[in-house]
Formats: structure tokens, sequence, C-alpha cells
């Protein structure tokens, strides 16, 4: 699962159908995640819902399948996931629930994450035709370079491509001097 809370979801939802089923969080308290982990490794535990956190140190050479009831936020972390079923080399399965829905927020993510060209550029021209520097401004101040419907978590991207490419440089907030308005 995506979230925390969806896991203690699902795992309610798999006991309403008699299933033997927990779930596991980083949320959870420490003591708590160890006694459900060993539970699960015991097979006391048939069913775990859990986020990625859970299966991260998991070697457990008996799993048989693998559901995803959200879709993962990359190729490489579904091939990871899935990679925990079968380790005895017995035949296992991968199941992937997603809904239409649950692609939209993904490519959103994606989207937001990787502006159009055009639209870095337009942020590196704001910045640079301030001829200051450093140019103290909020991503408020520069989205009015940008279309009405990019805001603020597009600009805060542009500005992630443009460090991540050399061009700027954030300045620490503990290097930045002090004023008052």
């Amino acid at each position: 699962c995506k979230s925390r809370k969806r896991t203690k979801e699902v795992s309610e939802l798999l006991q309403l159908h008699g299933l033997s089923a927990d779930y596991y969080n980083a949320g959870l308290p420490q003591e708590e995640r160890n006694r459900k982990h060993e539970e699960w490794l015991k097979d006391k535990t048939v069913t775990m819902a859990c986020t990625n956190a859970f299966g991260m140190g998991v070697d457990k050479a008996n799993v048989r399948t693998i559901v995803h009831y959200d879709l993962p936020g990359t190729v490489e972390a579904y091939y990871q996931e899935v990679g925990r079923a079968g380790r005895d080399g017995k035949p296992s399965r991968a199941i992937l629930l997603f809904k239409e829905n649950d692609r939209k927020i993904q490519e959103f993510f994606i989207d937001a994450a990787h502006p159009p060209v055009d639209w870095v550029r337009r942020v590196w021209t704001e910045l640079d035709g301030r001829g200051q520097n450093p140019v103290f401004c909020t991503l408020e101040d520069l989205s009015s370079c940008l279309p009405k419907e990019a805001g603020d978590r597009a600009v805060a991207s542009c500005i992630y491509v443009l460090q991540r490419e050399g061009w700027v440089r954030r300045i620490a907030p503990s290097d930045r001097p002090g004023m008052v308005k």
C-alpha cells in the first residue's frame, strides 16, 4: 500500500473476509513492528498489508504472492517489491490492482517533477533579469512568469531543475541575512 492509513484499512478488509491478516508501517512503535514482523516470519500471520517499509529487510523464502493495492511510484520500485516473492525458487505471482485515477496521480507527480523546458527557461529569465546576485524572492514572486495553471509547485520544480543542472544554487537558511519588513 502507498499509505500507512491504507495498510490498516486493507488489513481490516481482509480480516472481514476471514483471512489471517495484519498491517505494518513505519508509523507503528518499534516494539509493535518487531512483533508483527516476527509473527509473519513464523507464519502466524499469513497476509501482511504493508508499505514498502516492511519489505526492505524481508528475506522470507515462502512468499507466494505480492499484491500491490496501490500503483508503485516507479517501475524500479515495482520490480524490487515483487522480487520478494518466490525466493525459494517455487512459482509465485505478482498482482497489481489499480484504478485509472491511480495512474493519473502518478502522472501528475511525474509531470510536476519534470516541468516543460519553456517553463524552466521562463523562471531562469526571470531570475537572471532581476540583476541581483543573490536573488531573494518567493515562489509566489516567480509564479507570475508562468501560466496561471502552473502554480508554486511548478516553480519549485523549475528551480530544482536549474539547481540540478548547475544554473542556480539555493542559499541555506543559516547563510541568509535576516530582514524585517
